[in-house]
């Protein structure tokens, strides 16, 4: 769209996790950001060009590939600093939405951390974002989102120099048996991190780091995996593919396919036409 002469485009959504966390993918190519805040941190990906801004005292270049993260109510600036200006993709949690998700670190004490250096050039973090943003355009599962949101933010806290403990407890006993068995038994619900920690009796990042020793996967990919052999079943039976989406726990069809194609590489259609194939 044209904003006073201006190129810009921007699209706002939410990650479905933690009562919603706003979204924004942008392009702007003239845009010239005046000094502002915003209520929650401004954590995001440079996807092309670059962009270059002042926070806490400097100046600061950000290009592609970089991870940025500024502090919630902290005065910067935004431009472009290449030709053809910048795309890049955020998410805006709040203080108490980070608060809330690190809360296992802290034993409950209130926790925000302080992001000092806004630009961090560390690959494995910008891959585990683009990972959290691959599957919220998908619709995936709270389970997915909340477990993806906690190690992402864990980890940044800790790339920036904030001291976390591990997260773990020795008194914890984690009745993971139990929580892989919830799994199985309700894969085609909406389940919560906070859901299954309360049920192995334990803290949220010590049930990501015990189901993932136990079993290999994180709880929220044991039970993509379910709800995807299920819908494997079910179309082999010939069950149709939009009844199979909501019998696996999927929104809708096109939210069953993005999944299975994710998994599989292939739609359920395709994957149909194969059996079929094969049968003959």
């Amino acid at each position: 769209m044209i904003k006073e002469g201006v190129w810009v485009n921007s699209t706002y959504s939410q990650i479905k996790c933690f009562e919603g966390i706003e979204s924004v993918y942008a392009h702007y190519k003239d845009e010239h950001f005046s000094p502002h805040v915003h209520e929650g941190y401004a954590i995001g990906i440079i996807e092309r060009g670059a962009q270059k801004f002042f926070y806490k005292g400097g100046n600061h270049l950000s290009g592609a590939g970089s991870l940025v993260a500024v502090n919630a109510d902290a005065i910067h600036t935004g431009q472009s600093a290449s030709d053809n200006g910048w795309s890049y993709r955020a998410i805006y949690p709040t203080p108490e939405v980070v608060n809330r998700v690190l809360a296992d670190y802290t034993d409950g004490r209130h926790y925000s951390p302080s992001f000092q250096t806004p630009t961090i050039e560390n690959p494995v973090l910008t891959n585990h974002l683009r990972t959290l943003f691959e599957y919220s355009d998908i619709d995936s599962p709270a389970l997915v989102l909340e477990s993806l949101l906690i190690t992402f933010l864990s980890n940044l806290a800790r790339a920036s120099g904030s001291k976390l403990p591990d997260g773990e407890t020795a008194s914890a006993k984690a009745n993971i048996e139990r929580v892989r068995d919830y799994i199985r038994e309700y894969s085609h619900q909406n389940l919560t991190i906070d859901e299954l920690a309360n049920l192995a009796g334990i803290n949220k990042y010590t049930l990501l780091r015990q189901f993932k020793q136990a079993y290999g996967l994180a709880p929220h990919q044991y039970q993509i995996q379910l709800r995807i052999r299920h819908a494997q079943t079910l179309l082999r039976q010939g069950v149709a593919p939009s009844i199979v989406a909501t019998d696996c726990g999927f929104y809708d069809q096109s939210h069953l396919s993005a999944h299975f194609k994710k998994a599989l590489g292939v739609t359920p259609k395709h994957y149909l036409n194969g059996m079929q194939m094969c049968r003959r």
